[in-house]
């Protein structure tokens, strides 16, 4: 049994770990309980990823199910992004929504071509 913090996250191998229990699974971002998810099931055997939480509010039930349903963690961060929000910049906040005036964080084109923009004007 390995008995461990959110740590594990980052990259930790047991390749004989099949079972993860996270608690309190609310209070995590959905790519970080993905990441968590992809600690269990490296050897070979199924894993499993049993998330709790005693927040029954209707938000997260529908964060939790999504996250149960969903195995791209492209999906689930931009699903995230979109509910919950990117927090602050600069600060301590984990998540909140930005008032930004003209531009949506989630819109892929925009990023492209200001991406785009930026490279070409460093040449």
């Amino acid at each position: 049994m390995l008995v461990a913090t959110s740590m594990v996250e980052v990259g930790i191998d047991i390749p004989g770990a099949n079972l993860i229990v996270i608690e309190d699974a609310e209070r995590f971002g959905l790519s970080q309980l993905h990441q968590l998810r992809g600690r269990v099931g490296r050897g070979g055997k199924q894993g499993y990823c049993l998330v709790m939480t005693n927040n029954n509010t209707p938000r997260v039930k529908e964060r939790l199910t999504y996250f149960v349903t969903h195995h791209d963690g492209d999906k689930l961060a931009q699903y995230d992004l979109a509910h919950r929000g990117p927090g602050e910049l600069f600060g301590t906040l984990q998540h909140g929504l930005v008032n930004l005036r003209f531009a949506d964080l989630t819109d892929e084109s925009l990023l492209r071509d200001t991406a785009l923009a930026a490279k070409i004007s460093s040449i």
